[in-house]
């Protein structure tokens, strides 16, 4: 009987028991219409490897298709339909009045008794926030865990299946399942040695796991008295310089492995010179092997290990290839990078030009500017002559033994700048009411100051950044706007909407060759407030105690309402007694994230249980909390918490967000009742300190612990990471909570010089008349970009605000014939590009050429470069 039967065995024995668990969740789409011969779909051939596969299950009743008349063997699969296709297939009884307690599912829906069937046996679980997420897709690993525990699979001793995969991570939580079902020969890896773990499963892929697990003669390997053997070695050489090695093996086992070597001038006794391991997939062990050099040859392939291992050998030559094609393909270069070069493909593949050097063939490239190209023989570029916004033309000739020329088509390179040139818009916001982001999309009628703002975008050389819409590099607009329909709204050249009419409209952001679009809904209907959300549960005091929650307030459509500040009414108890009274901080009401904070307190007398209310202007009540005020004063627990619930666990080392470079936190106490006593007053009792788990990132500060008489103490940010805050007692931690550090200081993004600088005349050129454009990326809150020259007469560029100053980049000035040429500052204080300092930039009479330099602050490499050519009469 064939190796693989045991587990089929053990499989009919078992039947539907319960399986071992599966800690993934599971896939599905909607019900299929069941057929009973895959080959009537449109889109199944019967020739296709999958055929057996989902006939099988076709005919089983448990795989059907769609309406139209298709199957989709290569459509993907949901948690909810592998649960089905499983329970289907396995037969498992299920339960018509079946429920799901997750949050997502629908009970009384096609997909409820086949997936609570398999959570009731532990071969499925949800996700740990409650969530089964029925319609996410499954992957092959995924797929791989259910598999083995919904039919109980074992791997089986002795059967040499245990290939190992690169890509299947070593003690993952699929890594057994995956192994098993190799093991048994239920699934292969791909064709390049990997499994793809992380794939999403295919139905067809899925019909094949379930086929080779019921019917063990459809596994991989299943022809086990077939001896094994090997065919003759076959070796091919492509015009494109890739050397195949392949054989054919008879009576390959699931898992079954080969080594591929390639010896020198027949020196199979000593080392080889390249090696491949590769698996056996479809009978055929091969390996390709890229731009050997030329030479003779022999390849050796060896399928198995040890005294079972076979050997097959085949000499083989590898001779010169012929150029067929050449074709130039740099259609980019950057205007400020050192060591570009030109690039060129040959037979449509980029070969290296020493391999091909190698083979006898010597090459040129020819420019419309020959000044562009230091060498011609190499293609590299001269950086001093790429100016961008130009372009040039090249083309590489090729020439061989025989009189063999070549000379490709005529391609043509922009020249860019890599620091400024935008490949990719990311995003952008539709900003209403002045600073309000409609994240919704939509856009009322009755809206105030609508725009798009905050473009996120990418530059070439990688730097991503936000910028205005208005934004303007080289004395020119960054961005174009389009609408798709005028009637319902407009845009202008600055991002401005105008709203028309109800209807949907899409805003396309061009810049640099690339698009991005913008959905938005354009209505008449006035925003109102509809929905709030609050921070606590409950308000628990004891009487003339304080607290506060946030409050966070949107409208119809899901977007921040600003400005609500709608009057909250004193609670009361069963007798009508005030117990407790609220109020806005600050007191205009909710900002541009529909954010604040209520501050409440509780009667200095009166006790008992009452609600608190949200409530909009039309009086519908939007949030409620249950109160309840006390008068017991024993402390029975205490707690780190938030001074002001609006604000996240986390701190910001960015100088320009002094507002979140601390965080306010207090140590409350409460009574046995879990109502809120106030801070521990530090000072009384004397017996706790507080410290910071890492003082390289996170610093306690402001008031001492020692001194503190209501709780709160501060933390400030150091450093990037995170940081538990610890209130201790003698060595031991009594209360702690941990705090993050983020880092957004901004940071140089791109930047421009003026394009055709030159000083023809004594006038000084201010920085002014240099920089063109600098973006950043992080938050540089209020600050502004300021210049300082350096002692060594470098032009230091910074950031600045009322307090800080952080120091972005320096521009360094060159000359080999401007003597002192530097940056200087006059009487004025005004800074310029000179030789000396003088109000003047230069002298009468001076020539020469200047190169100016652009660093990021710390980095070696310019960012930008630029000549500026001095004539002055």
């Amino acid at each position: 009987m064939n190796k693989h039967s045991k587990a089929y065995r053990k499989y009919m024995a078992t039947g539907i028991a319960t399986a071992m668990v599966a800690t993934i969740a599971a896939p599905v789409v909607s019900p299929l219409t069941v057929s009973a011969d895959a080959s009537q779909f449109s889109d199944v051939d019967e020739n296709a490897w999958y055929y057996d596969n989902v006939n099988y299950l076709v005919d089983k009743g448990v795989l059907g298709g769609y309406t139209d008349g298709t199957l989709r063997p290569l459509g993907t699969l949901t948690r909810a339909e592998a649960a089905k296709m499983i329970a289907d297939s396995l037969e498992i009884g299920t339960d018509a009045n079946a429920t799901l307690n997750f949050t997502d599912t629908k009970n009384g829906v096609w997909y409820t008794a086949p997936v609570a069937a398999l959570v009731e046996r532990g071969i499925l679980n949800g996700f740990p926030d409650g969530s089964f997420r029925p319609n996410a897709t499954v992957t092959r690993a995924e797929f791989a865990v259910m598999v083995k525990a919904a039919y109980m699979l074992e791997a089986e001793e002795g059967t040499g299946n245990n290939t190992t995969f690169p890509d299947v991570v070593a003690g993952s939580w699929y890594e057994g399942a995956v192994e098993t079902l190799v093991n048994l020969g239920i699934v292969g890896g791909r064709t390049n040695g990997t499994f793809d773990p992380g794939a999403t499963v295919l139905r067809a892929e899925s019909a094949a796991f379930i086929h080779r697990t019921e019917v063990p003669s459809e596994r991989i390997g299943y022809e086990e008295d077939e001896e094994l053997s090997l065919g003759d070695v076959q070796v091919t050489t492509s015009n494109s310089g890739v050397t195949n090695v392949s054989v054919e093996v008879a009576g390959a086992t699931a898992g079954l492995g080969a080594t591929i070597e390639i010896f020198e001038d027949g020196a199979t006794d000593e080392e080889a010179v390249y090696s491949e391991s590769v698996p056996v997939e479809a009978g055929v062990a091969a390996a390709d092997f890229s731009q050997l050099p030329l030479g003779n040859y022999v390849a050796r392939v060896t399928v198995g290990e040890d005294e079972e291992a076979l050997t097959a050998e085949a000499e083989f030559t590898v001779e010169a290839l012929e150029i067929e094609e050449i074709v130039g393909t740099t259609t980019t270069v950057d205007a400020e990078a050192e060591e570009q070069f030109l690039t060129f493909s040959v037979n449509g593949e980029a070969l290296p030009m020493a391999y091909l050097e190698d083979m006898g063939y010597e090459f040129e490239f020819l420019a419309s500017n020959d000044d562009v190209v230091a060498d011609a023989r190499t293609g590299e570029l001269d950086a001093a002559s790429l100016q961008a916004g130009e372009s040039f033309d090249y083309q590489v000739r090729v020439t061989g033994e025989n009189d063999f020329e070549l000379t490709s088509d005529v391609t043509t390179v922009s020249v860019e700048s890599f620091a400024t040139s935008i490949v990719s818009i990311d995003g952008a916001d539709i900003l209403f009411n002045d600073d309000v982001n409609s994240e919704s999309g939509v856009i009322s009628t009755s809206d105030d100051n609508i725009s798009l703002a905050d473009i996120a975008v990418e530059y070439r050389d990688g730097e991503t950044t936000r910028l205005a819409a208005d934004h303007v590099e080289g004395g020119e607009r960054v961005f174009e706007f389009s609408s798709s329909d005028q009637t319902v709204a407009l845009i202008d050249e600055d991002g401005v909407i105008t709203p028309i009419s109800d209807g949907d409209v899409t805003f396309t952001i061009t810049a640099g060759g690339v698009d991005y679009e913008v959905e938005a809904t354009v209505t008449s209907e006035e925003r109102e407030a509809t929905e709030a959300e609050v921070s606590k549960d409950e308000i628990g005091l004891v009487i003339n105690g304080t607290d506060n929650f946030a409050l966070t307030v949107r409208d119809q459509f899901g977007d921040a309402v600003k400005g609500f500040a709608e009057s909250i009414e004193a609670v009361e108890n069963s007798d009508e007694e005030t117990i407790l009274t609220a109020a806005y901080d600050p007191a205009d009401g909710t900002d541009r994230e529909g954010k604040v904070v209520v501050d409440v307190s509780a009667d200095s007398a009166n006790e008992g249980t009452g609600t608190l209310e949200i409530v909009n202007e039309a009086g519908d009540v939007l949030a409620s909390l249950d109160v309840t005020v006390d008068a017991d004063l024993e402390v029975a627990s205490r707690s780190i918490e938030l001074v002001n619930p609006s604000r996240d666990v986390e701190v910001d080392v960015n100088p320009f967000n002094a507002d979140n470079n601390t965080l306010e936190l207090v140590l409350n106490e409460y009574n046995e009742s879990g109502l809120k006593i106030g801070g521990h007053n530090f000072n009384a009792e004397g017996r706790y300190t507080i410290e910071s788990s890492n003082e390289d990132v996170l610093e306690v500060g402001g008031t001492p612990a020692a001194d503190s008489t209501d709780g709160r103490f501060t933390v400030e940010a150091v450093a990037e990471g995170t940081a538990t805050v610890q209130v201790k007692e003698g060595s031991i931690v009594r209360y702690e909570t941990e705090v993050t550090v983020a880092d957004t200081t901004p940071a140089l993004a791109g930047a421009s010089f003026v394009d055709g600088l030159d000083i023809t005349s004594t006038e000084a050129l201010a920085v002014e008349d240099i920089i063109d454009s600098l973006t950043f990326s992080g938050e540089r809150g209020e600050a502004e970009v300021t210049y300082a020259v350096s002692d060594n007469n470098e032009l230091v560029i910074s950031l600045s605000d009322d307090n800080e100053t952080v120091s972005v980049a320096t521009i360094s000035a060159f000359s080999v014939n401007v003597s002192d040429a530097g940056f200087y500052t006059d009487e004025d204080g005004d800074i310029f590009l000179g030789d000396a300092e003088l109000e003047s930039g230069f002298a009468a009479g001076t020539e020469g050429s200047i190169v100016l330099r652009l660093n990021r602050s710390g980095a070696n490499n310019a960012l930008i470069t630029t000549v500026v050519t001095v004539d002055v009469n």
